[in-house]
């Protein structure tokens, strides 16, 4: 039976794959509500100088390379960096990420833009939603930041998928793009994600940590680090249990994937512009803009994951099996983690910075959770926690004390109370973000 594709993996797997090339106009339309905007000094400079430019010299020429990442996060991954010339000179550059949405129809955009020729000025970042049209015959974007206010764009399809007509719309302004396939379409028909649904086995969770991995290290997203360290004690958790001699392997092995499958929802749901958990919150607010050490980036994911995502699989596999605790099978588990716990750092430092071994010695007194003792500590409490949940009389005070505790953990980390150690962390975080490394496997942007 043929697989019906979803509108959203159509209009940027089989339209949008490829090279394109046209042109863009840009207007101010209404300048009255132009000048009543508050979009400050920069953007009304940046908004004047363009329409100048377009009065003087006409339209631009806009160039787009598109590429797809069917592997990659909730329902697939498209790239694309848009390029934006007079004369040869690069006036504007954007580079965006597409997040599709397992619902088929919607997504949602990460990117970076530039404006002017020099690449260190006028730089920001920039999150928004956008919806697919019915089999991918256009999309719209909604709430984009653009020139300090919101815009809405609408792109058609036209041409048989050859070429795509848009219009950009704000309060006071207008812009055009009329672009056409400058490369030949892909012969080979683009895989359907695979990732839309929960993991299953051991197997799916490895397979999937490493194309999330790859994912991030792709887009420098900073969940990398512990996606990378997941991954890696994972893998060892593996080749360990046949030799572990469990009572119960199937019920651990379960445990297992309903861990895994708490850390995919969060990190769909944040990717996604999503609601996340109260626990996973305060993580993903202090890592996401790349202003953390890798230290931090490891330590702080790997709390939430332990403390908040832990309990709620406890609960979902059950804490006993007929009159059997499963605390044995459990408490056993930890010996076969102690053997991945420095294996984890060394994976971490080799991949993403050298130093992360002499910051962890000078850290020692805030990265516990990182030590065979922090982690077994926090396992006990997510027993009792999950405790907790099966009982309904105090399921709702232990969500709400697991998210205190993570937030709580995560203000410690952020600003710890002494100021040398506030010092500490700022020249840490200077070195970190100096030393990082990215692997370049995969190359995003051409």
């Amino acid at each position: 039976m043929r697989l019906e594709i979803p509108d959203n993996q159509i209009y940027y797997f089989r339209v949008g794959n490829g090279d394109w090339k046209g042109k863009f106009s840009f207007r101010l339309d209404h300048w009255k509500a132009f000048w009543r905007d508050s979009i400050g000094l920069k953007y009304r400079v940046l908004t004047l100088g363009m329409v100048l430019m377009q009065k003087i010299l006409g339209a631009s020429t806009i160039l787009s390379s598109l590429r797809i990442f069917p592997e990659w996060g909730p329902n697939g991954v498209a790239t694309n960096i848009v390029r934006i010339k007079k004369f040869g000179l690069t006036i504007y550059v954007l580079k965006e990420q597409y997040v599709l949405h397992p619902d088929g129809t919607k997504l949602f955009v990460h990117s970076r833009e530039r404006f002017g020729p020099i690449p260190f000025l006028f730089r920001t970042s920039k999150h928004h939603p956008a919806r697919v049209h019915k089999a991918g015959s256009g999309a719209t974007y909604l709430d984009m930041p653009l020139l300090g206010t919101l815009w809405e764009g609408d792109y058609q399809v036209l041409d048989d998928g050859d070429q795509i007509d848009a219009m950009l719309t704000c309060e006071w302004g207008s812009a055009r793009e009329v672009i056409s396939r400058v490369s030949a379409r892909s012969k080979t028909e683009p895989a359907i994600s695979r990732a839309t649904h929960p993991v299953t086995d051991l197997d799916g969770v490895i397979d999937r940590l490493g194309n999330y991995r790859d994912w991030y290290d792709a887009t420098h997203n900073p969940l990398a680090v512990f996606t990378h360290a997941y991954l890696t004690i994972t893998e060892n958790f593996r080749q360990e249990i046949p030799k572990a001699g469990f009572n119960n392997q199937d019920w651990v092995l379960a445990l297992d994937v309903a861990f895994a499958n708490e850390f995919f929802r969060n990190a769909n749901a944040n990717s996604l512009g999503e609601e996340v958990s109260k626990g996973w919150e305060p993580v993903f607010d202090t890592i996401k803009d790349g202003k953390t050490s890798v230290l931090e980036e490891l330590a702080l994911a790997m709390v939430a994951h332990i403390i908040h995502d832990l309990p709620l699989a406890l609960k979902e596999v059950q804490m006993r099996q007929g009159d059997q605790s499963m605390v044995h099978d459990y408490h056993l588990a930890n010996d076969v983690l102690e053997l991945g716990i420095d294996q984890i750092q060394q994976a971490v430092a080799r991949r993403y910075n050298p130093l992360l071994s002499w910051m962890d010695r000078v850290a020692a007194s805030s990265d516990e959770v990182l030590t065979n003792y922090g982690i077994r500590l926090a396992r006990a409490i997510a027993w009792y926690n999950g405790e907790r949940l099966l009982d309904p009389e105090s399921e709702g005070e232990a969500l709400e004390s697991i998210a205190k505790s993570i937030s709580t953990i995560t203000e410690k980390f952020r600003r710890p109370p002494l100021l040398s150690m506030r010092i500490f962390l700022w020249v840490a975080r200077w070195i970190s973000r100096s030393t990082r490394i990215w692997p370049t496997q995969q190359k995003l942007y051409h």
